[in-house]
């Protein structure tokens, strides 16, 4: 009897033991795939964190390009509006030989050459960004004909 209670005491303590190698043996693969999903994340992270940052960098760099354009397309309507400024001026006075005019924040040079025909450049300027337009015009009989109107790279 001693023994069979020796025995079943034993054969308890052996099953509490596996139990307990048991749960260690789960703990330990929760925890490897704890480390696993953790490796996983920080991978899906870095992904999205280089996806955002070269969204950002190309947004950035068309707001740039388009700024640039727009500078450019107003510094194009400053020279073509200071072209017009001098054809109204020297349809008004025939010994008009130019100036300069500020236009929407930039600026209009104006020269005014020739006889017949007159050449008007105007150069518009904003900013770093210059733009000129070049128009002949042609005088008959106090008759102002403009023969020519061109942007001049």
């Amino acid at each position: 009897m001693k023994n069979s209670k020796l025995l079943a005491s034993l054969e308890l303590w052996r099953s509490g033991q596996c139990k307990i190698q048991k749960f260690e043996e789960t703990l330990h693969s929760w925890q490897s795939q704890a480390g696993s999903a953790l490796v996983t994340l920080l991978f899906f992270s870095v992904i999205a964190a280089i996806i955002t940052s070269s969204a950002t960098i190309i947004i950035l760099i068309n707001a740039q390009g388009a700024n640039t354009l727009e500078q450019g397309m107003n510094a194009l309507s400053i020279a073509e509006s200071g072209a017009e400024n001098a054809y109204l001026r020297l349809i008004r006075d025939t010994t008009y030989t130019g100036e300069s005019v500020a236009l929407d924040g930039g600026t209009a040079v104006i020269q005014v050459t020739g006889t017949n025909p007159k050449v008007i450049r105007s150069q518009g300027t904003i900013g770093l960004y210059t733009h000129i337009v070049e128009v002949e015009v042609q005088i008959t009989n106090n008759e102002y004909t403009i023969s020519s109107w061109k942007e001049v790279y």
